[in-house]
């Protein structure tokens, strides 16, 4: 995603919206944009909205649109919203507004402007399970990325097409596509490549938990911790200013983020192997991360406190789930 924003549009909504900590890539997205208008912060302020007020983030869209933001912009950013919610009608409009996008003359034209279309429609096509859609756009997504020279996001969205490829079917093959990028980034000390590191053990723990593979998600997930651990000790050997990389403030955040969900995935495994103790051990770590009082941690962890035989804890989690869903 591209870094660029327009100081007016910025002012009028300052007072709806919090500034996000994300960063974007560097090159610019258009010259033919009005000169006010800068697409990076419009797309961290639009997205930071949508998290919490998704209907207003779209307003917020017609309303750059009106103060001169392009067209084709503004679709994008549309798909974008749409391609972050848990509905599947959501999810289908981004899929359909970005396919339409990707026939534009500006997405054959700028490779930026294309390849953010592209990592939208992945990821809507992702969480609504449409794993061909998904293998077909992630290939072009990863030659585009390997033309503009970006060998590690490349092989971060190669982890992703090694998912989908064991959904259809193709098991042995994904788990060996996920496995390449894991080896390549394995020893690496930069974050750009420890952050797709990350994400390909993640989606190998996923085909693992898939495959009943309890046992063989241990190892990773004890991988994960250490390199954690080394990311938090020797934030400065990691440090290599790539639009990925979180900033001091919110580095730590990163790593109990990713540390709170693997030991979520550990106890899982141990609960399923049948080692209670070391399972309520994961679970307690669990519960003391920030990302184990969120909604999204309870939705994980639910299901791992039933197979504990922790059925009053599980019913009072449940009804938490449901009351924020009422809500």
């Amino acid at each position: 995603m591209r870094r660029h924003l327009s100081i007016f549009i910025l002012m009028a909504v300052a007072s709806i919206m919090m500034m996000a900590g994300c960063t974007g890539r560097s090159e610019t997205r258009d010259e033919t944009l009005p000169a006010d208008i800068d697409i990076k912060q419009t797309v961290e302020r639009v997205m930071t909205l949508a998290a919490e007020e998704p209907e207003r983030a779209l307003e917020v869209i017609d309303s750059f649109r009106t103060a001169g933001l392009p067209d084709y912009e503004a679709e994008w950013l549309r798909a974008k919203v749409y391609s972050t919610s848990p509905e599947a009608a959501r999810l289908d409009s981004a899929i359909v507004i970005a396919e339409r996008l990707m026939e534009q003359p500006v997405a054959k034209e700028n490779r930026e402007y294309r390849e953010d279309v592209l990592e939208t429609l992945v990821n809507a096509c992702r969480l609504r399970h449409d794993d061909e859609r998904v293998l077909r756009w992630t290939a072009e997504l990863v030659a585009l990325c390997r033309e503009r020279g970006e060998a590690t996001e490349a092989l971060r969205n190669e982890a992703e097409s090694g998912l989908c490829l064991t959904h259809v079917g193709r098991l042995q093959e994904g788990l060996a596509k996920i496995d390449s990028v894991m080896a390549v980034f394995d020893s690496v000390r930069r974050f750009n490549e420890l952050d797709a590191w990350l994400i390909a053990a993640k989606r190998k723990i996923t085909v693992l938990k898939e495959n009943n593979a309890q046992t063989d998600i241990i190892p990773i997930a004890n991988l994960i911790i250490d390199r954690l651990t080394d990311y938090e000790q020797h934030p400065e050997v990691f440090r290599d200013g790539s639009y990925r990389e979180p900033s001091d403030e919110d580095r730590q955040g990163y790593i109990d983020f990713y540390r709170a969900q693997t030991y979520g995935f550990m106890a899982e495994a141990y609960a399923r192997s049948g080692e209670s103790q070391k399972a309520h051990e994961c679970m307690e770590k669990f519960e003391q991360s920030a990302y184990g009082q969120t909604l999204d941690g309870r939705k994980m962890i639910a299901p791992t406190w039933t197979l504990l035989g922790e059925t009053e804890k599980m019913e009072a989690m449940y009804e938490d789930l449901t009351t924020a869903r009422f809500r």
